[in-house]
């Protein structure tokens, strides 16, 4: 219970000495609020409606936003840790590397829980699931995309400087969830290598009415995939960083 005390100290000091991870922690928040009271002025001065795409709109934002943007936090956390040799220090700890791997996923995977909640409820009943229940069962079909995310940065990044510009590598998850609303299927399934596919996918069934049950099935195995082949990158970059 210390060590965990000491973990949660010190992911606030780094996110209250670093006005990059601050901003990025309140982002998703901040797209919200330009949603909520930009979209309906937006679609009224526009030439088409945007109307039928407002599901398509909020559902990256929940979906893939969102997690993106708290995976990228979570991330640079790693690497500015690694910066500062605290990960070495781990070695002559209680705390196993297994253990630190899942602090550093059940922190950010909680946070973006709580964000997907306040953002449902920022943007009104008319643009999100019905029901609470429904939006975390959304948010937990994403964490292993924002798990995705982090071990990306932070298994490929030297530095905190190349995690900022890998994080805009990203771009080709968000792209493939996007293509998803005008692809059909069966060629839609095609995305679903993707991480990002299944969490957008297991929202419009949601909204729509349908079965969850083959998104909730995809974006968990997956995720397995994603996760195992990024964490074992991850391990063997640190190996080397720790040499």
């Amino acid at each position: 219970m210390k060590l965990l005390r000491g973990l949660a100290a010190g992911d606030l000091a780094l996110i209250a000495g670093d006005r990059t991870a601050q901003f990025l922690v309140f982002y998703p928040l901040i797209l919200g609020l330009v949603v909520r009271f930009g979209l309906e002025p937006l679609n009224q001065r526009l030439p088409i409606d945007l109307e039928p795409y407002y599901l398509l709109i909020v559902s990256l934002l929940i979906a893939v936003m969102a997690p993106v943007v708290i995976g990228t936090v979570a991330g640079l956390m790693v690497l500015d840790e690694k910066d500062t040799r605290t990960l070495l220090a781990l070695r002559v700890t209680p705390l196993s590397l297994k253990a630190y791997l899942a602090w550093r996923a059940g922190v950010p995977v909680t946070l973006y829980c709580g964000s997907a909640l306040l953002l449902a409820y920022m943007l009104g009943p008319h643009v999100a699931p019905r029901g609470p229940g429904w939006i975390v069962l959304a948010a937990l079909a994403a964490a292993p995309f924002m798990v995705a995310s982090a071990l990306l940065i932070s298994g490929l990044a030297e530095n905190k400087v190349q995690g900022l510009a890998l994080s805009k590598g990203l771009g080709p998850f968000i792209v493939a969830a996007l293509a998803a609303w005008w692809v059909p299927e069966p060629w839609q399934w095609l995305l679903g290598v993707f991480p990002s596919y299944w969490p957008v996918k297991l929202y419009w069934h949601i909204t729509e009415g349908a079965s969850v049950l083959v998104p909730l099935i995809g974006t968990v195995v997956c995720g397995i995939v994603w996760i195992w082949a990024l964490t074992h990158l991850f391990l063997r970059r640190l190996a080397r960083h720790l040499a």
